[in-house]
C-alpha cells in the first residue's frame, strides 16, 4: 500500500521537553509536537547530547542489530496522523547482488524512529501537512455569549 500525502520536509531540529517530542521544520514551516514515553524521551535526550547509558538501551540495540545484519540506514519518515497516532517508517538498504541494493522499509513508532535516526546519523523527514505553526497549536480563548465582563 502506498501513501501519498504531499512533500516531505527534512527536520532541522529535534527537542524533548519532558514527554513531548518537538520536531522543527525549515524556518516558517512550523513544528510537530507529539507525546512520547518516558524511556523514549530519555533515549532521544541521550542521543541529542551524544551520551551513552552504561548499558545498551533498546535503540542502541536496534542500531547494533541493523549494523551487524549489514543493513544501511537511509532515512526516517513521519508520514501521517491517524486516530491520534503519528505513523513513521525507517528505510534501510541491504546489498543484494553486485551493485543492486534491496530496500527494507520498517513500520515504526515515531519516537523509536527518531531515537534510531539520531544514533544512525540519518535524516528525519516529516510530511508537510503535519506541521503546525505555534498559532495553530493554541486554542482560541472562549468568549462568553454575553460578552467579556469588565
Amino acid at each position: 500500500m502506498l501513501f501519498l500525502f504531499g512533500a516531505l520536509v527534512e527536520v532541522s531540529g529535534v527537542r524533548v521537553f519532558g514527554n513531548l517530542l518537538v520536531l522543527e521544520g525549515s524556518p516558517g514551516k512550523g513544528l510537530v509536537v507529539m507525546e512520547i514515553g518516558t524511556s523514549e524521551a530519555l533515549s532521544i535526550n541521550l542521543a541529542l547530547r551524544g551520551e551513552r547509558f552504561w548499558r545498551p538501551l533498546s535503540h542502541d540495540l536496534m542500531f547494533h542489530i541493523v549494523r551487524v545484519a549489514n543493513l544501511k540506514p537511509i532515512k526516517v519518515e513521519i508520514y501521517d496522523l491517524r486516530d491520534g497516532a503519528y505513523l513513521a517508517r525507517i528505510y534501510l538498504e541491504k546489498p543484494a547482488f553486485l551493485w543492486f541494493k534491496q530496500r527494507v522499509v520498517l513500520d515504526s513508532r515515531p519516537s523509536d524512529a527518531v531515537a534510531f535516526a539520531l544514533r544512525a546519523g540519518i535524516p528525519i523527514y516529516v510530511s508537510d501537512h503535519l506541521f503546525k505553526t505555534p498559532e495553530e497549536m493554541i486554542d482560541p480563548p472562549e468568549v462568553p455569549s454575553g460578552g467579556i465582563e469588565g
